[in-house]
């Protein structure tokens, strides 16, 4: 009877599961270095007790001068960042009603959640990495928004399962994808959030109980197009990926990448009121000095997307 149980032990492997409390659900993230964050506990579909922990920034703001320009790791902060808020999203426009903007650019942060997998356990569960879509100007990792939806993305189904989930915010729009196809407004933007994101995975997800080593990245619509562009890229970060799912999209479709984009930028620059001399420093300085919330909103509404 010993002997039957040790084999269906090795078998069927039992993980084993801490009660949650939420006045110690704290983690101490390797990067930024010993930077803490607390979560709170949650029931996913069927009862099981899980982790959350949402809007944990991976990026310095992308304001001021740092707006339209590559992403920055987060510099460590001191005490206890809360990691239980939500709402946290990208400047965009939700599309019906047309006149209203919703979001903040101080945006990029990323949610994480995981089973409850006690501290000493030795198994790390593989990772979901989720990019949401959204035409690239719409959406964020916790809500589906535009064309008059609200609906909040649910990890609560995913949590009765060995899985941590990872979703992220990235800039949208002009924010995240215009570019004048130089150093001065690089290329990509929104792309290159998702990669810093990723890369913050990579350091840190051991601590939440995922492994590094074994990420499958996801994304629906421009999601899946994002997704399919990082498969292209071949960056270090991508090593550790193990997996891609496409829903809906591909960087093969048509939406997926614009051409003149430097061209459309200065087109921008042009509807704003600004003088069109095509130096493309002197429309980094008119869009860094622009109000976000300034009129028209076609500031935010190109989707200029070519992967370089």
């Amino acid at each position: 009877m010993l002997c039957l149980t040790s084999m269906l032990l090795l078998l069927f492997p039992v993980h084993t599961f801490a009660r949650c409390n939420d006045l110690d659900l704290t983690v101490t993230l390797r990067n930024p270095q010993n930077s803490r964050v607390k979560g709170q506990c949650r029931n996913s579909y069927h009862g099981r007790t899980y982790n959350s922990f949402t809007n944990i920034p991976y990026a310095e703001p992308p304001i001021g001068k740092r707006r339209l320009q590559k992403p920055r790791p987060i510099r460590p902060w001191k005490g206890i960042y809360d990691a239980t808020e939500e709402g946290i999203v990208c400047v965009q426009d939700p599309v019906f009603p047309s006149d209203v903007m919703l979001g903040t650019e101080d945006c990029l942060v990323l949610n994480v959640y995981t089973p409850m997998i006690s501290r000493n356990s030795s198994t790390l569960l593989p990772v979901l990495f989720w990019i949401h879509g959204g035409a690239f100007q719409f959406g964020s990792g916790m809500y589906l928004l535009g064309f008059g939806s609200f609906a909040k993305f649910d990890p609560s189904f995913l949590m009765d399962e060995e899985i941590v989930v990872v979703t992220i915010n990235y800039r949208l729009g002009s924010l995240g994808f215009l570019t004048t196809e130089d150093d001065v407004i690089p290329p990509n933007l929104g792309l290159r959030d998702q990669y810093l994101a990723l890369k913050w995975v990579q350091e840190n997800i051991d601590l939440f109980g995922g492994n590094p080593r074994d990420i499958v990245i996801s994304g629906e619509s421009a999601g899946a197009a994002s997704v399919c562009y990082h498969l292209l890229s071949h960056g270090p970060e991508m090593k550790a990926v193990t997996g891609a799912i496409l829903i809906s999209g591909t960087c093969l479709a048509h939406w997926a990448l614009n051409k003149d984009i430097r061209a459309k930028a200065f087109n921008v620059g042009k509807k704003l009121g600004y003088s069109s001399d095509n130096n493309s420093a002197n429309l980094l300085r008119q869009f860094q000095s622009l109000p976000v919330n300034t009129p028209p909103i076609s500031l935010l509404k190109p989707t200029t997307v070519v992967y370089q």
